[in-house]
């Protein structure tokens, strides 16, 4: 997976502390090369950053845009 990326949270543990779902989309930042990525996800109505977050690629979906 590459920067820039759309892609789709595909567990919830994150949910409680940053309020990001299974299913919600974010764009990929930066690819740390250690299996790790940074995903920022926003809110689709206004564009503010909900969580910015390094999460692992085992934990995300590439979405064909």
């Amino acid at each position: 997976m590459e920067a820039y990326k759309k892609v789709r949270l595909l567990t919830d543990k994150y949910f409680e502390k940053y309020g990001i779902k299974k299913g919600d989309l974010g764009f990929t930042l930066e690819d740390y090369n250690d299996g790790n990525f940074e995903v920022e996800f926003s809110d689709s109505t206004n564009g503010y950053t909900i969580a910015l977050l390094a999460i692992p690629g085992n934990e995300l979906e590439v979405v064909e845009i």
